[in-house]
Formats: C-alpha cells, sequence, structure tokens
C-alpha cells in the first residue's frame, strides 16, 4: 500500500480465491414428535422439526421448504403440526447459499392413530341361563387405521378363553360369572369390554342335571330313583303351591346327595338346590 498520494487517482486491488466452491447440495433431517406408540405410530398429534446441514466448508443451508402430502411446498420457520389420524406424507428440501437445492425431496410417513379397537362380545348375551345349558363364546376386534397387533383375547372369571369356545354345562357354578376381552392395535390403543351372566337353577334343571350324572355313569341306578322320586315330589308341590312341602323334598334330596353321591357331583347337585330353595 501506498502511504502517501501520487496523482489524481485511487485504485484497489482485490484478490479472487479461485479455491472457493460449494458443489455440495445441503440435506434436511424430519424429526416428528409426539406420544409414540408402536410400529411406528403416534398415539397424539404430532409436532414437526426440520433441520437442515451443509457439509463443513460450504456456504450453509439458507433455506428449507415443506410440502405435507400433495399441498403447495411453504417455507419452513417453526414447527408445524399434524393432527390428521392415518397416514401423513412430509417432504421437505433445503437450498444452500449457493443455490444448490437437495433433489430429491427427502420425505417421511407421519402415522397417527388415536382411537384403540373396538371390541363386540356377541356371546354370552348378559341375562341368566340354566346350570344346565351350554353356553357358547364369540367376541372380535376391528381397528380401521393401524390395525389388530394380534387377535383379541377373553377371560371368563379371569380364566382364558376362546372365541367360539362352548362351556359345557355344570361346568360353571351358580352365580355370576364375568366374560372380559381386550384387544390392542399396532400403534399400542389398547380397549376392553366386559358382560356378565348369571348360572341359575330349577327343580327342572336339577332334575336335567341329575340326568347328565347318569348318563355319565356317576349315579346308580338305585340313587337315579330316590333322587327323581324326590325332585318329582318338589315340583308336584310347586305346581300346586305348596312351598312348604318343596322345601321338604328338596332337602331330603340334598341328604341322598351328600349320603350316596361322590364329593364332586353331590357338591354341584346340593348347590343347585339350595339355590333353588333360596328362591322360594
Amino acid at each position: 500500500m501506498q502511504p502517501s498520494n501520487a496523482g489524481g487517482d485511487d485504485v484497489f486491488v482485490a484478490r479472487l480465491d479461485e479455491d472457493a466452491h460449494d458443489p455440495t447440495p445441503p440435506t434436511t433431517a424430519i424429526a416428528p414428535s409426539g406420544m409414540a406408540g408402536h410400529d411406528g405410530w403416534f398415539r397424539s398429534a404430532v409436532a414437526v422439526g426440520l433441520a437442515g446441514s451443509d457439509p463443513a466448508g460450504e456456504s450453509g443451508v439458507a433455506i428449507i421448504d415443506y410440502q405435507v402430502n400433495d399441498q403447495q411446498f411453504e417455507r419452513y420457520r417453526t414447527p408445524f403440526s399434524i393432527a390428521a389420524e392415518g397416514t401423513t406424507r412430509v417432504a421437505a428440501r433445503a437450498t444452500d447459499n449457493s443455490g444448490n437445492v437437495e433433489r430429491p425431496a427427502v420425505q417421511t410417513l407421519v402415522k397417527i392413530d388415536l382411537g384403540a379397537p373396538t371390541v363386540a362380545i356377541t356371546a354370552p348375551a348378559p341375562g341368566a341361563y340354566l346350570h344346565t345349558d351350554a353356553i357358547s363364546v364369540s367376541f372380535s376386534a376391528a381397528d380401521p387405521l393401524s390395525g389388530l397387533a394380534a387377535n383379541p383375547t377373553a377371560t371368563l372369571d379371569g380364566i382364558p378363553v376362546a372365541s367360539g369356545e362352548t362351556i359345557q354345562p355344570l361346568s360353571l357354578p351358580v352365580g355370576r360369572h364375568t366374560v372380559a376381552v381386550s384387544a390392542e392395535d399396532n400403534a399400542g390403543n389398547v380397549s376392553a369390554a366386559a358382560i356378565s351372566f348369571q348360572i341359575v337353577a330349577s327343580i327342572q334343571s336339577v332334575t336335567a342335571a341329575v340326568n347328565i350324572y347318569i348318563a355319565g355313569g356317576q349315579i346308580d341306578a338305585a340313587t337315579r330313583n330316590s333322587l327323581m322320586a324326590k325332585l318329582q315330589d318338589a315340583q308336584n308341590a310347586y305346581d300346586r303351591g305348596n312351598l312348604t312341602v318343596v322345601r321338604n323334598k328338596l332337602a331330603d334330596f340334598i341328604d341322598v346327595c351328600g349320603k350316596r353321591l361322590n364329593a364332586a357331583v353331590a357338591a354341584v347337585l346340593t348347590a343347585d338346590a339350595r339355590y333353588v330353595l333360596d328362591q322360594l
């Protein structure tokens, strides 16, 4: 540099660095966040953040544009929200200060499932069933978005049971019982449903129960005749409205059960007879 004037004109010299260049387009990272479920699904609205980067020594990221599904590209400034259930496509492209544009645009799918599966129990229906009835169990579940993670599961009084299964007569005690079904979708949403029903007894059902045990060889002929006679007398008295005789005959029936039947059969028939007594 010349420190003093040497004429009427001033000049300056600038050097252009021929090694400065920016050949690489920038890249964009898409970061969705929300209540994460399973298998890449979210169980809430999703905030989408975008971050661009350019290799070290290059010109740096100038702008990022994004697109939701088939909408027009928009300039990205702050994270944006996606609340629509189902699958939403998000695409993004960055441009650096040298004008290089990211091609193709990076994209990801945002999957949202806010709802739990629907669960239906079609059998048994709530209500009362005689102890000698066969009871079928039927249930199903469905999820229209993420789909079911597995078949629905169910319990009968806490014991696993399958859809299509038949509960055989006399296998449940008299009283209240509950079928509970649960299902989970691929997003991790869980739903449950339950129904309750009653097992009841009558003089006719106790008679039918005795016949079941006779057919199974668990009651001999002599005991059968004694039990059937007492039940028939109880039914005849009930039809006449003589509840005192009904009680006496059922008490005699219970006595014979305790003395002449094995413990398991006696327990079932005795419980049924006592149930009938309690209803009188």
